[in-house]
């Protein structure tokens, strides 16, 4: 469920892989998709379903006036990194940890009424959640544990390439090679993941079935849903630590090779982006 959580606070922030023409469209519906995705995990009654939709409401006014000009700034920001100061590593490390940031107030946000709404689902309903999240860890367990080493890095790779190719445009055979010495670079840690994503849905279940205080449960919610790395083994951390480094100096490498059609593209993306995000921020 960790994984919705966020495609459930910030459609907005999903702008990098949806077009720019369904990002209003689809922050729009924010409330709408909202309890679309909770139903995919447990079945609400009529007033849950109110109070769902009067939470989400009050988190979209929070994150329209407060949130969106932040993000049209930090895309603005972004363009100059890119196109004209031509942005190195650790540049862009620092840029990912702004937006990381700017992720983490919003699911801080959007979150706060989770934990009512937990305590308040029947002993049937808890059993729903808890049926349906651990059916997507287990699938995911499966999907991940049955790649080889080398068929998780093709994904990687296929991945990547169309990510860009969706900013940039056609990739030139540098900029291929270029992503070919990253995928063969990363870390494999589909199993650390896995441990990960076990260990996170073993704390949801005695969450949800624990009798504990207010409070206690409020704090185990919050990690659960917005600070889920803290469940993360060292060894699962500094393997996602270094392949972060990696993939923002592919994103350096890549930005210092792009050619003047790439530039277009690119600078339209994001302008288009930015333009939204100040729509939407006075809509």
């Amino acid at each position: 469920m960790y994984d919705r959580t966020a495609k459930f606070c910030l459609i907005v922030l999903s702008c990098l892989l949806i077009s720019s023409c369904s990002l209003r469209w689809s922050y729009n519906l924010l409330d709408w998709l909202v309890a679309w995705e909770v139903d995919e995990y447990v079945s609400l009654d009529r007033q849950q379903k109110k109070q769902l939709h009067k939470s989400v409401d009050r988190f979209q006014q929070w994150h329209r006036q407060t949130q969106l000009p932040l993000y049209a700034e930090f895309l603005e920001q972004l363009e100059s990194q890119l196109l004209v100061q031509k942005a190195d590593s650790d540049t862009l490390m620092q840029s990912f940890n702004q937006a990381a940031n700017l992720w983490q107030d919003s699911l801080v946000e959007f979150t706060v009424f989770a934990p009512r709404l937990f305590r308040e689902l029947s002993n049937k309903q808890i059993a729903e959640l808890i049926k349906n999240t651990s059916f997507e860890t287990e699938a995911a367990a499966e999907k991940h544990m049955g790649r080889s080493e080398e068929q998780a890095r093709d994904k990687k790779r296929q991945h990547m390439n169309k990510r860009l190719k969706k900013w940039l445009g056609k990739l030139n055979s540098e900029q291929k090679q270029l992503i070919e010495h990253w995928s063969l670079a990363l870390n494999g840690n589909q199993k650390l993941m896995v441990q990960a994503r076990q260990e996170w849905q073993t704390q949801f279940n005695q969450a949800l079935n624990s009798g504990g205080s207010k409070e206690n449960f409020e704090q185990q919610v919050q990690t659960l849903l917005v600070y889920p790395e803290h469940l993360w083994s060292d060894e699962y951390r500094h393997s996602v630590e270094h392949n972060r480094q990696l993939t923002m100096q592919l994103f350096s490498d890549i930005n210092h090779s792009l050619n003047r059609r790439q530039k277009h593209k690119l600078k339209k993306s994001l302008r288009g982006y930015i333009g939204d995000f100040k729509y939407l921020a006075n809509d």
